[in-house]
């Protein structure tokens, strides 16, 4: 189980963008087409059904955020949400991707909020 918490937490902060997608999703698509036109589609990791992090992933967010669908986008470690949060933040994506990114030592709360891990 430790070692999942890390191997999630360490892909979260792999890239810039990450996103647990499905190939058959029109969200997902919308997603990679929105970060190729603002030119980030380089800085982005997808995380998809054949990935071995993917139902870890995803019942992770499901469990932490209350998100259950795809995508499930992370910016710089911290969740955004699906595509209709993506698309309200699109215009500040820049702005947040010049944060830090979250320590490894911090977690992500269903609020939301960062907390030191004990």
């Amino acid at each position: 189980m430790e070692q999942t918490t890390q191997a999630i937490t360490s892909t979260i902060l792999s890239k810039d963008i990450v996103a647990v997608v499905k190939d058959s999703c029109p969200y997902c698509v919308s997603l990679k087409s929105a970060l190729t036109r603002l030119g980030l589609l380089k800085r982005a990791l997808f995380i998809g059904e054949a990935d071995n992090l993917f139902a870890e992933l995803r019942s992770a967010v499901k469990d932490k955020f209350l998100h259950k669908t795809v995508p499930a986008v992370f910016i710089r470690g911290r969740f955004v949400g699906g595509y209709d949060s993506f698309q309200k933040i699109e215009k500040s994506v820049s702005n947040l991707l010049s944060l830090p990114f979250l320590d490894r030592t911090l977690v992500l709360t269903k609020e939301g909020v960062v907390h030191a891990s004990t």
